[in-house]
């Protein structure tokens, strides 16, 4: 049967807006840059069409004052204005002016090193060449690293000017998913072509939704030679639903300690350590049901009394170093009382230093002589413990209760690894009640 032949007037309206998003979905940085400046084209113009069919829709319909008041209620917000200007653009006088500006950051021994480059290229590998040049003459070959862990991530400009084009794409899009279902309860919809693309673009939503870390690649450099990491599956960020059905990036998500049974230390002590406690036993659990495996993870502690949890994918060392830094610069640090951090990390004997040091990541790993899984907890006070227990005694409830009791103070971080996280909760180091 051919779906074009409808008699529903809605059908017209939720075609657009898939075709709209589905062009968002298909926009990746590995891909030919010419291919991403076709896909935000037919977007712009795509996503202007879906109000262009509901107009006429409900003009034929003769409800264009019930269409022109959902409009003025969801589509007058300045990110909406902005769709409608790149529309007009690029489909009356150019392409979308999109320059592609790359920053690498290079993980330096706890500290990072950033370079920019603004040249405009067709292809995304092509840009890893003047951060290739500059780390093999300068840090392996000057300095003698045997190893270096760097991210790429892709910056946006317009007119030479800065552009966040992704969070204004998730926001028209959740104001348009607005628009869209004020006007199904206008002119209500229950045909399987409807409800069929209603799923689709909801299906869809949540892929562009957590589709941010596409414009981010971590890599690792030794032996001449730099090792890209594909995220494939792992192409998303986590999202949750909230009550209302909005999408909800996992780390953006602040829970109440008081209400959550997970905390009981908490409700009776209201103290840190109590609270790290609860987080480190919780963890424990988690690694024994998932066969001695688990994801890394970092818990925000707020000075409201509400804490977030943010995962991430351990793809290499870039990663973790990419997330602690993305922590740094985003978190509001005056309304962080604590941050937790779980782990897993590979075990080497103190004789075999020399070892480590001179071998690349990807090859000690697999001589290692075994693996810890590690809890860290950073105080506002710039108090820093860590507890780690051996995996392969772990599930003897004998030594992990023994080992509960030796949470120790990290005083040399010299070379730690989360002292960005460190050094701003301790500069917001304000009095808690």
């Amino acid at each position: 049967m051919d779906i074009s032949n409808t008699n529903c007037p809605m059908y017209g309206i939720l075609q657009k807006f898939y075709s709209a998003v589905k062009h968002v979905e298909t926009f990746c940085v590995s891909s030919d840059m010419f291919d991403n400046i076709s896909s935000l084209d037919s977007f712009f113009s795509e996503f202007r069409n879906i109000t262009f069919m509901a107009q006429k829709t409900f003009s034929n319909l003769g409800k264009i004052a019930l269409y022109e008041t959902a409009r003025n209620k969801f589509l007058a917000s300045p990110d909406m204005k902005w769709f409608v200007d790149k529309r007009n653009k690029t489909t009356k006088e150019q392409p979308f002016p999109l320059k592609k500006q790359v920053v690498f950051e290079l993980y330096l021994h706890g500290d990072r090193l950033v370079l920019i480059d603004e040249r405009f290229s067709a292809g995304f590998e092509e840009e890893l060449k003047p951060a290739k040049e500059f780390i093999s003459t300068f840090l392996i070959e000057e300095i003698g690293l045997i190893e270096v862990f760097f991210s790429a991530r892709i910056v946006f400009s317009e007119n030479d000017q800065p552009t966040e084009i992704y969070p204004i794409i998730l926001s028209g899009l959740d104001s348009m998913m607005l628009f869209v279902k004020e006007l199904l309860a206008l002119v209500p919809c229950s045909c399987k072509k409807c409800d069929t693309l209603i799923e689709k673009i909801k299906q869809m939503r949540v892929l562009v939704f957590a589709k941010e870390m596409t414009f981010k690649r971590d890599y690792s450099f030794e032996k001449g030679r730099i090792e890209p990491l594909s995220l494939g599956s792992h192409d998303v960020e986590m999202v949750s639903v909230d009550e209302f059905g909005n999408y909800i990036k996992l780390k953006d998500m602040r829970l109440s300690l008081a209400k959550s049974n997970s905390w009981r230390t908490w409700k009776e002590l209201k103290t840190i350590k109590g609270l790290f406690f609860d987080f480190t036993i919780m963890h424990i659990v988690i690694h024994k049901v998932q066969n001695h495996d688990i994801q890394p993870v970092f818990m925000i502690v707020y000075t409201d009394d509400t804490y977030s949890m943010m995962p991430y994918y351990p793809l290499n060392k870039a990663t973790s170093y990419r997330t602690v830094y993305e922590l740094a610069d985003g978190l509001n640090f005056s309304e962080v009382k604590a941050i937790f951090h779980c782990c897993e990390y590979y075990k080497f004997d103190t004789s075999r230093l020399a070892y480590v040091n001179e071998t690349p990541y990807s090859e000690r790993i697999k001589n290692a002589d075994g693996v810890l899984l590690n809890f860290v907890c950073i105080e506002r006070s710039g108090v820093v413990n860590e507890l780690s227990l051996d995996v392969g005694v772990i599930d003897c409830e004998r030594y992990v209760g023994e080992s509960l009791k030796t949470l120790k103070p990290i005083n040399d971080r010299s070379l730690f690894w989360l002292n960005p996280l460190v050094d701003k909760l301790s500069i917001n180091n304000n009095p808690c009640s």
